[in-house]
């Protein structure tokens, strides 16, 4: 699989214009462990995902989910997305049924 999580989270980090030093911070890890998780060497437990999503002010979906749904406004899998009630679930939507990953 593809480092998607961790180009996502690099990719809102940079959007918010936060460094490394400064999300971590906010995080409580290291800066290592979240250049870890950008390069896609480790991943982040479910709890911390949560976690860097709400400091970066993100839905997990846009995590998972690729820009082009925006683009071709395909909101009927969007809605899916948003109104799952597991990781498993969401999981499912995204990576074992989408070919975009």
């Amino acid at each position: 699989m593809e480092n998607i999580i961790g180009e996502r989270i690099k990719y809102f980090r940079q959007q918010r214009n936060l460094s490394r030093e400064t999300l971590s911070k906010l995080l409580e890890i290291s800066v290592h462990t979240l250049s870890k998780y950008e390069q896609g060497k480790r991943e982040p437990s479910y709890e911390m995902l949560f976690k860097i999503c709400n400091e970066l002010e993100i839905s997990i979906i846009d995590i998972f989910a690729p820009e082009s749904y925006n683009e071709t406004n395909d909101f009927s899998l969007y809605n899916k997305l948003r109104n799952t009630t597991s990781l498993k679930e969401l999981l499912e939507l995204t990576f074992l049924q989408n070919e975009h990953f």
